[in-house]
C-alpha cells in the first residue's frame, strides 16, 4: 500500500501539481480497496489511511490502550 502512495506522490509532483499526503494516502487506500474487492466507507477509509501511516510501535500502544472490539470495524 504505501508503493502506491508513493507512486501517487511522484505522479503528483511530475504533472505539476500538489497534493497533500492525506489525500495521496486516501487515493492510494481506495485504488486497493478496488483492487481487493473491498469497499470502505469514509469512517474506514479514515480510520484506514490513519493506520496505514503509523509505526508498529505506534499500532502496538493503540491496541494494548484500546478497545479492540473498535479496531474490527473498518468497513
Amino acid at each position: 500500500m504505501e508503493r502506491a502512495a508513493v507512486r501517487m506522490h511522484v505522479a503528483a509532483d511530475l504533472s505539476g501539481t500538489y497534493t497533500d499526503f492525506w489525500t495521496v494516502t486516501q487515493g492510494a487506500l481506495e485504488f486497493a480497496a478496488r483492487k481487493t474487492g473491498l469497499e470502505l466507507t469514509t469512517a474506514g477509509r479514515e480510520r484506514l489511511a490513519l493506520l496505514s501511516n503509523a509505526t508498529a510501535m505506534m499500532l502496538d500502544a493503540w491496541v494494548q490502550n484500546s478497545d479492540r472490539a473498535a479496531c474490527s470495524t473498518l468497513t
